[in-house]
């Protein structure tokens, strides 16, 4: 029970709904099922009234149908029961409420009504502790106040019951047997190599992509919210680093690419392009205007915030017919910490990634989150990422699911071309050079669920463009 519903009695109109509802349950197994199907035994004020709700659902199960009798062998060893009266309670609720069955559905609203008030309650005064604590800023209070909020909006989810073995084992082996449409809840990456070797993102998992600068990072996150959101599922691109309007160049120039016309996104940020190219990129953007790929491209936001934000066009998606399939942020260490821990850099990124994981599994969708990877690269011969360059690594690589380290090549071996007079080793540069053109290197790291893995993509940085493996 939270702390306002503690301060004050239940009011007479509460009692009622409740016990009416209590009363439904005890009015046949068709009626008792319609209510269960309605309502969240959470909403019940008073705990025996939702242990009461759980009763009737295994009695339910079982064959029988909730009565007196029943309802009270399903409950003998629940001492609040015998305080009511036992088997008593329920035959003075069924002889007063009995009757109700042509209003079960305003009952049930009823009684969800009650509750969202009663959380509703809950949760200004919760604010209003917050507000006299001096040491949270008014942002940060403000920011979990509106989180608070839009959970309750969509329906605050409950916390999931243990489960048995065999509850844990069941929906896997009837998934196994599904149609193939129901067999695959990844969402691919849509760069075909990692959708071979790992199958795709799940749901509730946080997928690291780090790098360092130009390697690739932004277009690998833009290429993959194209992908998802190109196939009929919402994306929230929340852009901590580059306008919006920066990543609609980018994401203009990728698409023309796809379709075999090289516009590189300088010249379309320098206005540079001609007339054909001008009509080429505006068929590109009449072609989109449902595509669900939203970007939120506000600075300086606390994880805190970006869930809210996440979950206010979750809902949004949703009421348009469209899931929220994935949640990408640029990048990491550009997220503004919440707590307490500011300064302390370790703490903060620690403080951030776990909070990736909760947030990633309150949503229940995948969390690609960009990130920068150390100066320890740039001091090695050998160019190529490791789990250890995640800066503040330890808390990172323990959250996340899956990390991806992207490499490119080709921007090493244009920083190392020698001196123009050395033509022995200009020659060989030149070759090294062209051998390292249009691929990145993306090694799977760590993958929690599978086995590690490195392919190479295809990548035309100049066009934002990373797409298929190479061949």
């Amino acid at each position: 029970m939270n702390a306002v519903t503690a301060m004050r009695k239940p009011t007479i109109a509460e009692a009622e709904v409740e016990q009416s509802v209590l009363g439904l349950l005890l009015s046949g197994a068709d009626t008792a099922w319609l209510v269960l199907d309605r309502i969240d035994v959470n909403d019940f004020r008073e705990p025996v009234h939702a242990r009461i709700a759980e009763a009737a659902l295994r009695v339910l199960n079982a064959g029988s149908e909730p009565n007196p009798l029943t309802l009270a062998a399903a409950m003998a060893a629940d001492p609040a029961l015998d305080e009511l009266g036992g088997a008593d309670y329920f035959r003075t609720i069924l002889s007063r409420h009995g009757r109700n069955r042509d209003i079960a559905a305003e009952l049930c609203d009823s009684l969800s009504d009650q509750a969202q008030r009663r959380a509703l309650m809950s949760e200004i005064a919760e604010t209003e502790v917050r507000l006299r604590d001096m040491s949270l800023s008014a942002r940060d209070i403000l920011s979990e106040h509106e989180a608070a909020i839009v959970a309750l909006a969509e329906g605050k989810p409950q916390p999931d019951d243990p489960s048995s073995l065999y509850d844990a084992v069941t929906p896997v082996v009837e998934r196994l047997d599904a149609p193939e449409e129901m067999r695959k809840p990844l969402i691919p990456y849509g760069v075909c190599g990692l959708d071979d070797a790992l199958g795709g993102m799940a749901p509730g998992d946080v997928i690291i992509v780090g790098a360092r600068p130009g390697m690739g990072k932004t277009a690998f996150g833009l290429a993959v919210a194209d992908h998802v959101s190109a196939r009929g599922k919402g994306v929230l691109f929340e852009s901590l680093e580059m306008r919006k309007s920066q990543l609609g160049e980018r994401w203009l120039s990728m698409r023309a690419y796809a379709r075999a016309e090289k516009i590189p996104y300088n010249l379309i940020r320098l206005n540079k392009v001609n007339e054909e190219q001008k009509d080429t990129l505006a068929k590109i953007t009449s072609n989109i205007t449902k595509q669900p790929l939203v970007i939120d491209d506000r600075r300086g936001l606390t994880l805190g915030q970006i869930g809210v934000r996440a979950r206010s066009w979750k809902s949004k998606f949703r009421r348009a017919g469209t899931p929220l399939g994935l949640l990408v942020v640029d990048h990491l260490q550009l997220i503004r910490p919440d707590g307490s821990y500011r300064g302390n850099k370790v703490a903060e990124i620690t403080e951030i990634s776990g909070g990736l994981k909760v947030l990633a599994g309150a949503l229940d969708v995948p969390i690609m989150c960009l990130c920068q990877l150390s100066r320890a690269v740039e001091g090695r011969d050998d160019k190529r990422p490791q789990l250890s360059d995640l800066r503040e690594s330890g808390a990172i690589e323990q959250d996340a699911d899956v990390v991806l380290l992207l490499h490119r090549p080709e921007y090493y071996a244009r920083k190392n071309r020698p001196d123009p007079t050395q033509g022995d080793l200009l020659t060989k540069w030149e070759t090294t050079l062209l051998n390292s053109k249009g691929f990145v290197n993306v090694a799977a790291a760590k993958v929690r669920h599978g086995e590690e893995v490195e392919i190479k993509a295809v990548c035309e940085i100049a066009y934002n463009f990373i797409g298929g493996k190479m061949t």
